[in-house]
């Protein structure tokens, strides 16, 4: 007996490459603290955010179960995205809004009250979401309000496109939450199609805006000297001083890694090898702060 095939049917809208959305990470895990620092001047929250995760699924599905979400329109292009936070954290809020102690009451249903400085928050933390993609192209997320006209126009097309989902961990005074803002893919495409190539950019000194064409000019002719450390071994005083003339002393190896420097500064690594006979550096890279400097 054989089962029928299953037919392949990609995500609506497609997807975004393992590259990109590492890349995509990488900045939202520098804008979670930026965001936590302007909640905290302009709200007096004690809040920190941490990007915790990025997600690709189909449909405009929530991942936080029973939360408060906040839906917003996207334009140009009239797409829809969201936000959502956890009960407990919500409640959290609000106890450190008026001076609480941070601590969530009791299960209960939340008080409209509760809702509307919940979704304060949330609005102001959209304003900084907004500011961040502004950043990558002409866009504008206006929150949509309860019991608007917008609030019931929620179109097939918006429940079947493929949405991009980031979840962060939401603190406020020691109570743990998260928080999810989703957006549509056909909206990010655009705006994330040059993350990839960021990410597979090799290093080059030549691309540093320090390095600027003057200076350039200035440091043609100048000689330094180029040193490579290929291992700097730890040893036991007390082995250091049996040492004896004909003792081998183990350093390096062939292909080990390298590090070359400009007077003391660490500059460039790279592999130690042998070319026509001679030994020789490999440059595999741009050098990171090296210990021998300090």
């Amino acid at each position: 007996m054989t089962d029928s095939a299953r037919p392949y049917l990609p995500a609506p809208g497609g997807t975004l490459s393992r590259k990109t959305r590492d890349a995509l990470f990488l900045l939202l895990s520098e804008f979670a603290p930026k965001a936590s620092s302007e909640l905290v001047a302009r709200l007096g929250l004690p809040v920190k955010i941490e990007a915790k995760s990025l997600e690709v699924v189909i449909g405009a599905k929530h991942q936080i179960e029973k939360g408060i979400s906040l839906d917003f329109n996207i334009s140009p292009g009239g797409g829809r995205g969201f936000l959502g936070i956890e009960i407990a954290v919500a409640r959290a809020l609000v106890e450190a809004s008026f001076q609480g102690g941070g601590t969530p009451s009791v299960e209960r249903d939340i008080t409209p009250v509760e809702r509307r400085v919940t979704e304060g928050f949330m609005e102001f933390f959209l304003s900084r979401f907004n500011a961040f993609w502004e950043k990558r192209g002409e866009c504008a997320f206006a929150p949509i309000k309860a019991g608007s006209s917008d609030e019931t126009k929620v179109s097939t097309k918006d429940s079947e496109d493929t949405f991009v989902i980031a979840l962060f961990q939401l603190n406020v005074q020691g109570i743990p939450g998260r928080l999810e803002a989703g957006l549509p893919l056909p909206f990010l495409k655009p705006l994330t199609a040059g993350l990839e190539k960021i990410s597979e950019k090799p290093e080059s000194m030549a691309d540093d805006p320090k390095l600027h064409p003057v200076l350039k000019k200035k440091m043609e002719g100048v000689l330094v000297p180029i040193r490579a450390f290929l291992a700097e071994p730890d040893v036991f005083l007390r082995e250091m001083a049996d040492l004896e003339p004909g003792d081998v002393l183990p350093v390096g190896r062939l292909g080990a890694e390298a590090v070359l420097l400009a007077g003391v500064v660490p500059m460039f690594r790279g592999q130690a090898g042998v070319l026509n006979g001679h030994r020789a550096i490999r440059i595999s890279g741009v050098a990171k702060t090296d210990r021998r400097v300090s």
